[in-house]
């Protein structure tokens, strides 16, 4: 028996439609899985984010300290100029002092950079 162009065009949209429906069925499989990446990428922004809070938190409170021990040691030099009495092995110690949170203060700076660009990329 033949089929009449009735019958045709039924079928016709019904392979249509099941084909349509298989690809519906794979875009929704992978929205789900973007869906998936998505809350997982969020949850490691969220844990670098902490990670960072902490570390911007140290690092100005060592930069805090740095500046305090070099306004420290900025005061009992003067205070030694004034009185005239720098005894060499003082002096030695202070100048030590200096160095150390001038280096301290080179160190944060760059953990600062680094920190910084760590923040850029995500």
């Amino acid at each position: 028996s033949q089929l009449s162009d009735k019958d045709l065009a039924i079928a016709s949209v019904q392979v249509s439609l099941k084909e349509t429906q298989e690809e519906m069925s794979k875009v929704e499989s992978q929205l789900e899985q973007c869906r998936s990446e998505l809350e997982a990428l969020k949850q490691k922004t969220q844990e670098l984010e902490a990670e960072l809070g902490v570390t911007k938190e140290q690092r100005d409170a060592k930069e805090r300290e740095a500046r305090d021990m070099s306004d420290i040691i900025k005061d009992l030099n003067d205070t030694m100029n004034q009185n005239g009495n720098q005894s060499s092995a003082e002096r030695k110690r202070l100048e030590d002092n200096l160095a150390e949170a001038q280096d301290a203060k080179k160190s944060l700076e760059s953990e600062r950079s680094k920190t910084e660009k760590m923040i850029a990329e995500l």
